[in-house]
This record gives C-alpha cells, structure tokens and sequence, in this order.
C-alpha cells in the first residue's frame, strides 16, 4: 500500500483541492512538513488522473531531470506491481505487465488484433492505446525545471488529435542550493508563471499542482504560497504542529532537550528523554497540537513529542522543514540589499569600458583555497561607481556555481600540488592578465591578506608589484575601538576609516570593513539615474545573477554599544559574498587614491617640526 497510516485533515483537504484543480485546471501549491507524504499524493494524483483520463498528457516536473525520473519511476512501479490498481483498471495496467520490464517489446505489441502504441521509457510513458479505456494514449512526461519544458506535444495514437500538456505536477521545484540565490529563484518563479503555465496553449485550462517545502524566507514555495504576491494560486500552508506549547511548557522542553542530549551520549538513543516526557506529559503539552496524530516513531510516545523531538534536534530545521514558517535572519534595524532589485542597475555599458566622468580605476581580488575571485570598478565624485569587469581566476565553464562547484580549481589550472603553490602562481596570472588588458588604466589593486595560509603570498606580491596592496579588512564593531581613536603608529596613514602601514616591508592598508560596507550599500540604492549610484556594464540583467546574489549575501544589523551606534554586518547562511568583498575593496581603494565622498572628514594635517624643535626633543631623550 502507498498510503499506510489514517489521513490527517490537512492530508484530506490537499486531496479535495487536488482532485478540484485536475478536473477544472487552475493551480494549487500546498506546503507540507517532510516526510508527510506530499510525494506520494502527488504520484497518487498522476495515477488518477491516468487511469480515469482525466487529463490527456501529463508533464511530471521537479527541480531536476533526475528527480523527475525518479517521481515516473514510481509511477511505473505501481502500475506495474499494486495489485488493486491492476484490478481495478486492467486496460491501463495489463499491457505493460505483459512487457516484463522489457521496453523493445513495445514497438510490437498487439491487443485484440491491434497495436497498442505504448512507449514505457525512463523519460516518458504513453499508456496503451485500448479501445474505450480512459486511460487510453494518456501521456506522462518528466522534465527538470529549467530544462526542455516549452514546445511539448504529441499526436494521439487513436484519435490523430496533436495533444499539448493539459497538467503540470511539479515536485519541490526548488533545491536547497536554489531557495537561497534569490536570483535562482526568481528564474525558477518566471519558468513556472511563463513557460509551465502556458504549456496548453490558448484554447484549455491546464491544471498545475506545486508541492512543496519552505526552505528560506521568501523563497520560490514561500512565493508560490503567498496569496498577496500570487493571488492566482490557491496556496495552502499545513505545519507539524498547528500549536507550539505555551511558555511554561516549553521552560520543560528546554530540560528534555538537555536530557535528549544526554540520552544519545550514554545509550545511543532517546530512551531517558522519552521518560521524561512520559512523566511530565500534561504539563508539556500544554497549548501544544499536532496536525498528524498518526505521526510519529517507536521511540516516541505520541505525535507532539515526536514534533518536538525534532525541535530539541534542530530549531532552524523544525521551524523551516516541518513548520513550513522558517525563522528570518533579519531583525529589527536592519539595512540590506535585494538581489532582483539590484538586477535593475545595469546601465548599457559595455564590458571594460571607461565612462568619461571616471577619476580613477581600482581592483581588488579576495583569496579562496580554489579561486581568486577578483573586480575593476571605475570610480567618480562622490564615491559614484561602475564595475567595468569582474570574474574569478580561473574562468568557470558554469554561469552560475558556487564554491562547492568550481571546476577548474586553482591547483588544476596552474598544475601546482600545493594550496600555497596555486594561490602564488594564480595570483601572478591574474596580476600578469590585469596588466595586460587594463594596465594603463589601473591605479590600485588590493589583494585580500587575511587568511593566514595567503598572507606571506600575498606581501610578497606587494612587494613586486607597485599597483599591489596587501588588504585587511578588521571587523570594528560597536563594542570595539573605533578606528579614528587607534593609536597611531610610525609611519602610518590615516584615512577614512582606513590606514596605511608598513609590515615587513610591505604596503598594507587596514580599512574598518562594517563602515565601509554601508556606505558601498548606500551607493547601491542610490537610483540608477542620479550621478551617485553603483551600477555595472551591459543591458541585460539576467546575465549577472551571480554578482546580485553575492552583493546582497550579507545584512547590517543596528547595534548599540560602548555609547555609539554601528552597523554590525553578517553574512546569509550558505551564501557566497565574495564580489561584494571585492566591491567594498575597490571603494576602499577609491578612497586611497584620492576619491572623496561628500561631507568625509579629511584627517588632521600635522604640523612640519622645526630643526630646532628637534634637536630639543633629542636633547631631553638624552
């Protein structure tokens, strides 16, 4: 049997809303805890509208192609095995037992003197042409997302009618990877709201079901689900727990958490936390229900714990993967950037080109174990800026890619068995290739000297190269010494926020990052049109995802301390930052060369000592 245990309401209602939209087409996108079984009512709902021809091709759709097959898999499995179903429905289920499992014998087959037309493949299934069957030439179809979707169509065996997809069943259509690149998911939200739902055509309804699970805030589900900003889908949203337990249960919680932890230490299971629900069981569950009273474990006594179980493990995960209502990062005071916004400030340009009003050029690159991401940004008055070029040393086959996905890494490209050896040798390729192309207009280039395994490389690139300055970007939070009241030492260069120093014969600049990155922040919601807005090179947005989903990577949180107020930047879980790294780099750099921002405190010039006033000093030091 699929379904094993009693349905919950929540699981009745979503088959009620299933069976609406796939008899009058319309869109539903319902969000369950994992686990629940949104998969298999999805492939129940396939298999339905199959076998009682309800709708006539049918496009099974998930974030992947591989997920895909593995969703027609199952529907082949239980065609090919559920017993009941084959009773029930023997034109549907008949002719594809007979092939065994095996495909070549479909070309061939034959049903009362006729060909039945059946394809039972991993990509596609059109089921055997039977007269009078409902079920007869439905087709079921799988396609990833952003792959083949668009231009599907099919002549029916017995009819001779060109079909076009009548239903769209999308699984999870996003990954975990996905949910949080704002970009990625506003093209998975375009892909459905174009290209999915106009896979009909014209002329016919087509019945689109989304289940899914909240990963992020505002992520494609949280979208799909939000009645506001898509009204046109019947959005439902179900949870573990429709009711978390009032305060003073959740005071024992807190106790059961700690024991649980103790538990798995000492027996490798739950058993002491399971006791002590038991003992306290009314008082912990007080304020507290559960949407599925059939769910939960052997180990477990009831649903509520089993739910809270899974809060004691993971608080993140519980409120994001079985609550469907993950908590925000943000709070409140907050300053931050949004990736589709910033998709906006392409300004036409072309790549590598100098705008006229530009004072000054600056690079910077940051350092990673696999590749040096890197940024040229042309600066004008007031901190007005253009990032001319931008990339990673070495270039990426992909378009989009994280960390996790570069290919080739530094170590392949330069053939250097060391870490150290690649980041030495790749950071000269790129000096070597910025020079070349940009040389003439280059004024500084930063290179990022925090991480201790790159340090010594990259002073001892300063060190060669006159354009190339050592960078340490310091972390001067609220509750920190503000730079300006940094004791100054021999030879260093104050600036705003920033200084200048020498360390073992290097030039390195030491900038407060936090501050720096509000004001670069601020440029970026400058409007496009005024002359003091960041923007970048090209007319068509689409083609910088990447750079907006690290640009707005990181968040500034308000925070008082020490009697002044700072902006405190973090970092987005599970987001890559490093171009808003070399942007705020580049400003800096802007600043170092000469470019002033409107109303920015000039340092004190000190006063030049008279030959008098030295030889005094020298005499009272003895």
């Amino acid at each position: 049997a699929i379904f094993c245990l009693k349905w919950s309401d929540d699981h009745l209602a979503a088959i009620k809303t299933l069976e609406d939209v796939i008899l009058r087409g319309g869109q539903f996108a319902f969000a369950m805890p994992r686990g629940n079984g949104k998969t298999s009512l999805v492939i129940g709902a396939i298999i339905w509208a199959v076998v009682y021809g309800h709708r006539k091709f049918i496009v099974a759709i998930a974030a992947t192609g591989p997920k895909a097959k593995e969703m027609i898999e199952s529907v082949k499995t239980i065609i090919e095995t559920n017993e009941r179903i084959g009773e029930c429905f023997p034109a549907a289920c008949y002719p594809v037992r007979q092939l065994e499992g095996n495909n070549n014998r479909s070309s061939g087959q034959h049903l009362n003197g006729k060909r039945t037309r059946i394809k039972w493949t991993n990509d596609r299934l059109i089921f055997p042409t039977v007269e009078g069957a409902d079920s007869s030439g439905v087709i079921v179809h799988t396609a990833g997302l952003l792959g083949s979707v668009r231009g599907l169509q099919q002549v029916h065996a017995e009819t001779g009618e060109t079909l076009r997809p009548d239903a769209a069943l999308l699984d999870d259509p996003q990954t975990d990877e996905s949910a949080k690149q704002p970009t990625q998911t506003a093209k998975r939200l375009r892909v459905i709201n174009k290209a999915v739902i106009g896979l009909a055509g014209p002329t016919r309804k087509i019945a689109v079901i989304c289940p899914c699970t909240v990963i992020q805030p505002d992520d494609l589900a949280d979208q799909l689900l939000d009645r506001e900003k898509n009204p046109e889908w019947r959005g439902r949203r179900t949870k573990l727990l429709t009711m978390m337990p009032n305060d003073e249960a959740m005071e024992l919680w807190a106790k059961y958490r700690e024991i649980r932890k103790d538990s798995l230490r000492e027996h490798e299971d739950i058993r002491d936390a399971t006791e002590f629900y038991r003992a306290n069981h009314a008082e912990m569950i007080a304020g507290a229900e559960s949407a599925w009273s059939e769910r939960f474990e052997s180990e477990h006594f009831d649903a509520i714990q089993y739910a809270m179980d899974k809060w004691a493990k993971n608080e993140e995960s519980f409120y994001a993967e079985f609550q469907n209502d993950p908590r925000p990062e943000e709070q409140e005071g907050i300053e931050t950037l949004r990736a589709p916004e910033l998709l906006e400030r392409c300004d036409g340009s072309k790549r590598g080109e100098i705008p006229d009003w530009a004072e000054s050029v600056t690079a910077f690159a940051d350092v990673q174990q696999d590749i040096l991401p890197w940024m040229m940004v042309a600066w004008g008055k007031d901190l007005r800026g253009r990032i001319i070029d931008y990339g990673a040393w070495p270039e990426q086959r992909r378009k989009h890619y994280t960390l996790r996905e570069i290919s080739p890494t530094l170590r392949e490209h330069t053939g250097q068995p060391t870490v150290e050896g690649a980041i030495e040798v790749g950071l000269g390729q790129l000096e070597a290739w910025l020079d070349e192309k940009y040389g003439d207009h280059l004024q500084w280039f930063g290179v990022d000297a925090n991480w201790q395994l790159s340090t010594e490389i990259v002073y001892q690139a300063a060190r060669r190269h006159k354009k190339l300055m050592a960078f340490h970007g310091r972390f001067v939070g609220a509750a920190s010494l503000p730079m300006a009241n940094w004791k100054r030492k021999p030879g260093e260069r104050p600036g705003h926020f920033w200084r200048t120093s020498m360390e073992q014969s290097t030039r390195v600049l030491t900038c407060d990052t936090n501050t720096w990155k509000t004001l670069v922040l601020k440029r970026l919601k400058d409007p496009v049109a005024t002359e003091r807005g960041i923007t970048w090179f090209g007319d068509k947005p689409y083609d910088h995802e990447m750079l907006c989903d690290q640009l707005s990577a990181e968040y500034a949180v308000r925070v008082t301390g020490r009697g002044r107020k700072c902006d405190e930047w973090k970092n987005r879980p599970g987001r890559d930052n490093h171009w808003w790294d070399c942007l705020v780099g580049c400003a800096v750099g802007a600043s170092y060369v000469g470019m002033e921002l409107a109303g920015q405190a000039k340092p004190p010039r000190r006063r030049r000592r008279s030959l008098k006033e030295m030889h005094d000093e020298m005499l009272r030091r003895g």
